[in-house]
């Protein structure tokens, strides 16, 4: 029965942790997302990979504003650069960029669309978006219809690297969130497993917790601390230190040991229950982190 009652007890502390890091983790979602819309980040996520793809600043070939200023383009989303863009759309916008005389059908053979090599003769011979597209070219042959398919498994790949880039800025975001909204809340994942504890504790040894006086609480926390830290002149590490450590050497290590390993560990945790909500909100509304649509 002890076993029992001891896994029982367990399983409701980490409930009850679980639903505080839910109500946080959702909180720093939100916040997340109200950021990312606010300042346009996958906007700005998505220009940057154009940026990296088509321009070359040493050539001053600027091909990334060519396509984003393309009617194609500006069409899709009204009011600036959009957060995402259909590879066919970019298709069309990258080639008459290169060359304006294509025309919208640029699978078809026509004395208005050229091959695939005529279409960066006029890029400088030591560019490297020049490079880039002879690769391209390469690999698809003397095809239109294998050259447009390149250039979209060529955007594609470019996309999955700007989805992974825009995840990393996710993550770093919802830690920065979670680690306010922590220290907020004051919610010290040590410290509350030892409210949660104490209670469970004198059920165990056969005492009311009802008889006890809230003031009880603290001191049994301070005195006989899950992780053996205690609170103030009590704290363990703090008599570790040598004679004649500085008051506020004393009092860093006594905030650290009490407060911001606990705050550390829960934001911890709430970066990762948050990151996971946003992973299950992006399948289930599909939202688009970087501009990659949903199948190819």
């Amino acid at each position: 029965m002890d076993i029992i009652g001891g896994i029982v007890s367990a399983l409701d502390v980490g409930i009850r942790l679980l639903f505080v890091y839910l109500i946080l983790g959702l909180g720093a979602a939100a916040v997340q997302e109200a950021v990312a819309s606010l300042l346009r980040l996958r906007a700005k996520n998505l220009r940057t990979a154009l940026n990296y793809m088509l321009n070359d600043p040493k050539s001053q070939i600027n091909l990334a504003s060519k396509v984003a200023e393309h009617p194609l383009i500006r069409s899709y989303k009204r009011g600036g650069m959009p957060s995402y863009i259909p590879v066919t759309f970019f298709r069309v916008a990258l080639l008459q960029a290169l060359r304006p005389e294509c025309t919208s059908n640029l699978l078809k053979d026509g004395a208005a669309n050229p091959s695939p090599a005529a279409l960066i003769k006029d890029l400088p011979e030591d560019s490297r978006i020049r490079s880039i597209f002879e690769a391209l070219t390469i690999q698809s042959s003397t095809s239109r219809e294998d050259f447009s398919k390149t250039i979209a498994d060529w955007f594609f790949t470019n996309m999955d690297a700007a989805s992974a880039n825009y995840r990393m800025g996710v993550l770093k975001r919802l830690f920065g969130i979670a680690i306010v909204l922590t220290v907020l809340a004051n919610v010290n994942t040590f410290r509350e497993l030892e409210v949660l504890l104490v209670p469970t504790n004198a059920h165990a040894a056969g005492k009311s917790v009802d008889a006890q006086p809230s003031a009880a609480i603290p001191n049994q926390l301070g005195t006989n601390s899950l992780i053996g830290w205690g609170a103030g002149e009590d704290n363990a590490l703090v008599k570790r230190l040598p004679a004649g450590t500085p008051h506020s050497v004393q009092v860093l290590i006594s905030f650290l040991a009490n407060y911001a390993v606990g705050w550390l560990l829960t934001s911890v945790m709430v970066t990762i229950l948050a990151i996971s909500l946003f992973d299950v909100l992006s399948k289930v509304m599909q939202i688009r982190p970087a501009g990659r649509p949903l199948k190819r």
